[in-house]
């Protein structure tokens, strides 16, 4: 996958992200206008709050999608490349999921700057060697 078309499908992502915002915020004004006079009654209360609640809720469900989604391309990156056993497969999925953790940034970073070094690895040192690296300037970058 390129990285134009990474970049048109966060745009494309986004703008429909925002397309959805602009209706649902649209569906409460609609609401609130329309029920002016019952606006303190419980029921339009709920219908109004409701909407902004379940889509504000439904936030961590689109991230762990999206962390699952880079997580699983940079697996198969992991399995293309050199042929490994699947013990060092396992541990490196094991290793990478414990260095990045639920943090996009880190695995977006080892997908962009280290595919390469991720579909060289044939061994549990390389891929302790690759982790140490990235920490390394994971830490160096984050002093200057």
């Amino acid at each position: 996958m390129q990285i134009d078309q990474i970049y048109a499908t966060l745009g494309f992502t986004t703008g429909v992200q925002t397309i959805i915002g602009i209706v649902i915020l649209g569906i409460v004004l609609s609401r609130a206008i329309s029920d002016l006079e019952n606006l303190y009654d419980i029921d339009t209360v709920r219908g109004i709050v409701l909407v902004p609640v379940l889509s504000i809720l439904l936030a961590p469900l689109l991230y762990g999608m999206v962390l699952v989604s880079r997580y699983e391309l940079l697996f198969v990156r992991l399995k293309c490349g050199v042929e490994k056993r699947a013990g060092v497969r396992r541990y490196a999925q094991r290793r990478i999921v414990m260095h990045a953790g639920l943090s996009l940034r880190r695995v977006e970073h080892l997908l962009r700057d280290h595919a390469g070094d991720v579909m060289r690895i044939q061994t549990k040192a390389d891929i302790d060697h690759l982790l140490d690296d990235v920490k390394a300037l994971e830490s160096s970058a984050s002093e200057e």
